[in-house]
């Protein structure tokens, strides 16, 4: 026996479920599907429907593309100025133990992956320096109020009243 959430018998579960997948095509065979999605993409830039947001996958991408921008944007720049400073020190005091440390930093820094470093360093500011607020893009100070998007990030970190993001900026956050 089939069990459905809304009630209805299964006829008319089933009715339904065929009516959704006409009229989103999903009686093609998965090749066609594919190619209905990609020319979708290429002449109307839809991306689809996200059934978990329930809105249009495009809408979805442009709400986190500004923190998304903001965030690879930051990162950048820190790499690039650490980077940069580690290279003129390393290259000014040649074959001394800094030349060699920051050799092996840097080494370090272009073969460990990604996603493990982040756990590290989550794993640190956590358990070892007791940061609470790891996992989120925003300030607590502002979470949940309205109009608390990315311009808000913006002004308060640059006010320095919270960093823009406790990975990156290595301590807890402040609240004005």
């Amino acid at each position: 026996m089939a069990i459905n959430q809304g009630g209805a018998s299964f006829e008319a579960a089933k009715a339904q479920a065929d009516a959704y997948r006409a009229a989103n095509g999903l009686f093609d065979p998965l090749p066609v599907q594919y190619v209905n999605w990609i020319w979708g993409i290429i002449t109307r830039f839809d991306f689809g429907h996200s059934l978990y947001f329930n809105k249009p996958v495009g809408a979805v991408v442009a709400e986190r593309l500004p923190a998304t921008i903001l965030l690879a944007l930051t990162c950048h720049i820190l790499a690039s100025a650490i980077g940069i400073t580690m290279g003129i020190v390393a290259a000014t005091r040649q074959y001394s133990r800094v030349d060699t440390l920051f050799g092996f930093v840097s080494f370090l820094g272009m073969t460990i992956p990604r996603f493990l470093l982040a756990i590290v360093i989550m794993y640190f500011l956590v358990f070892r320096m007791g940061v609470q607020d790891v996992g989120n893009f925003f300030s607590p100070c502002y979470g949940g109020a309205p109009g608390a998007g990315t311009s808000s990030l913006i002004w308060s970190s640059m006010s320095g009243r919270s960093s823009p993001s406790p990975p990156l900026a290595g301590s807890p956050i402040i609240c004005a």
